[in-house]
């Protein structure tokens, strides 16, 4: 399915963008809170930040619509504790039985649709609205053995921003959100477009 859609929007890209002349391609770098349902209770450690990044190309269609197609990574959150140690997932409270640590991190494939509103010359607010398909690795580890399981989906991703055009380069503020099944990531990233033209 996701060599699919890189296939369908690289035909599609190929095709419109050359003839529009207009393609964009950005970096991101971003400051990620994974939502796992998880509460400490005592004694053990939760780190549910992480940084990331993404890189993300597109199309501008016109100047109210992009189209969006990239690759984000998550980073990772991490749940640590000790014999005895306790905390609670959705409700339920589990214990440590030794000293292990309990991490998941993630990527996704995104793509999506970026519609725009100008707020001067240099300046749109902008949201997004898109698909990710979605990979997530659970791992535990222990003083003596390690082990992980990973899972994919796929689901949609939403957010909004701000962006601005200077000497050439776009640079946008957003928060977006990213769901994994029962579990989501939200997302503060700043990123610096460039756009080409032909």
């Amino acid at each position: 399915m996701r060599n699919i859609i890189i296939s369908a929007f690289t035909l599609f890209m190929t095709s419109t963008v050359f003839a529009q002349g207009k393609y964009f391609l950005s970096y991101e770098v971003s400051e990620n809170e994974w939502d796992t349902g998880v509460a400490v209770v005592s004694g053990a450690v939760l780190d549910d930040d992480d940084n990331g990044y993404a890189i993300l190309g597109g199309i501008h269609l016109n100047e109210n619509l992009d189209i969006e197609l990239g690759y984000k990574d998550f980073g990772e959150a991490s749940l640590s504790g000790a014999s005895g140690n306790q905390f609670t997932y959705e409700g339920t409270t589990y214990e440590f039985i030794t000293t292990a640590t309990i991490t998941m991190e993630g990527d996704a494939y995104l793509l999506g649709i970026k519609p725009k509103y100008k707020l001067s010359e240099n300046l749109s607010l902008y949201g997004r609205l898109g698909i990710s398909l979605w990979d997530v690795t659970l791992g535990v580890a222990t003083g003596t053995s390690s082990g992980n399981v990973d899972d994919d989906g796929k689901d949609t991703y939403y957010g909004l921003g701000i962006q601005g055009n200077f000497g050439g380069l776009d640079f946008s503020l957003a928060h977006s959100r990213y769901e994994f099944d029962f579990d989501e990531v939200g997302s503060n990233a700043l990123s610096v477009s460039y756009t080409l033209n032909f």
